[in-house]
């Protein structure tokens, strides 16, 4: 096997969020030597920096003073990731003059050049801290028919709260919180989405903050009745939770793609996607889930390899541009479901459910080995040495961080 005989220049956790030589690795190949000292990454014969996008925007939450005053035209390949949604053109205003680069983005779009490649880094992230588990499914034993854990406030999830709110039976039935974690609501937002909840409501106020009842003591993942929860909630995936309820309600980060300069905002257009924990959480939990999220987001997620439940409810609402209609279309197929046998249902899409769990370990495996491939592709071949072996990746049954020897 080929490998790259030198180190690369790069910070990593806690000194910097993103560890950008973490994420091109894959297991499956030797890990990459790294050193966090400029002036030996520059002594070596093909020089490689991996760093955040963003380490040189004040302000950014991957800015970094010492990596923002250093001169990246002296290495010979730059190595970039970005996490969140950024489109390409956006990446590209804030990267240094580097000629020779490859960007890993965390969210997708049609067209990509080759040195781009898209990886969903909060799913991946998601799956690497939760191991690979995979628990039995319980046929029996469920109290409550959806859990819905919104999370921080946005009009989407506002939406759903609202719909639950005006159909007491379903809530009194489903496990739901919506609490904040950032304190950042887009309530403002130039939206028609934000009259549609009004109306919905009806005079009403938004039940915010808002627990279930049904969250009793030993399910909660925290403390739902204190006044903050701590964003590492999301890096949980609520097994009791699961455990006590039939289906889940994804609300996505990314809930709209507006058509730009077009008049009417209440219109989407597909694309760009960003996918996060909350469809990883669901995969790994083998669950039947409702998508509240941008128009497509289940046509790109099949696309992907993943498989959605159009056999048991109507998913046509993925079609719809005009969001409060996709939306409604959505939770319709809710309320729909509240009226099936749940069992039969679970039955049905079995097979989907335990095919998303495999795809979803087999997706980041696949694509970490492309990304790590497309840096080796990169360096010139006599930068390159075939005397790396592999030593153990299991310990105990476990899988552990890859180590290799020369």
């Amino acid at each position: 096997m080929k490998w790259f005989k030198y180190k690369i220049f790069t910070l990593r956790p806690p000194v910097v969020p993103v560890d950008t030589i973490g994420d091109w690795q894959s297991e499956d190949y030797p890990l990459f030597e790294y050193t966090d000292n400029l002036v030996q990454a520059l002594e070596q014969p093909y020089k490689i920096a991996a760093i955040p996008i963003g380490y040189n925007i004040p302000g950014r939450f991957a800015y970094n003073a010492d990596l923002a005053g250093i001169d990246f035209t002296q290495f010979d390949l730059v190595i970039f990731s970005e996490i969140e949604k950024v489109t390409l053109g956006e990446i590209k205003q804030t990267m240094p003059a580097v000629d020779n680069y490859l960007v890993a983005k965390g969210c997708f779009e049609y067209d990509l050049p080759d040195n781009v490649i898209y990886r969903p880094w909060w799913m991946f992230r998601h799956t690497e801290l939760n191991g690979k588990t995979k628990r039995p499914i319980d046929y029996h034993g469920k109290e409550f028919l959806f859990e819905a854990l919104l999370g921080q406030k946005r009009l989407h999830r506002s939406f759903v709260m609202a719909k639950f709110q005006k159909n007491p039976q379903l809530l009194n039935k489903s496990i739901v919180t919506y609490r904040d974690v950032f304190g950042v609501d887009d309530f403002h937002m130039k939206v028609p989405l934000q009259d549609d909840i009004l109306q919905i409501l009806d005079g009403e106020e938004l039940a915010w903050p808002y627990v279930s009842q049904n969250l009793t003591s030993g399910l909660e993942v925290h403390n739902p009745y204190s006044d903050q929860i701590s964003n590492q909630i999301s890096e949980i995936t609520p097994w009791k939770i699961y455990d006590k309820t039939w289906y889940s309600i994804v609300c996505e980060t990314d809930w709209h793609n507006p058509v730009p300069n077009m008049q009417d905002p209440s219109i989407d257009t597909p694309g760009p996607f960003f996918i996060s924990e909350k469809i990883a959480k669901v995969m790994l939990g083998q669950r039947l889930f409702v998508m509240f999220g941008p128009m497509h987001i289940l046509k790109f997620l099949k696309e992907q390899g993943f498989k959605t439940f159009d056999s048991v409810i109507d998913e046509s609402y993925d079609n719809q541009d005009n969001i409060c209609k996709r939306f409604t279309q959505a939770f319709e197929q809710v309320e729909y479901l509240a009226t099936c046998d749940p069992v039969d249902i679970m039955k049905k899409t079995e097979q989907i459910r335990q095919y998303n769990w495999e795809h979803l370990y087999e997706y980041r495996h696949t694509k970490k080995n492309q990304m790590t491939r497309l840096i080796l592709d990169k360096i010139p071949a006599q930068y390159l040495s075939s005397d790396a072996y592999k030593l153990p990746a299991v310990k105990n049954g476990e899988l552990i961080r890859t180590t290799w020897s020369r």
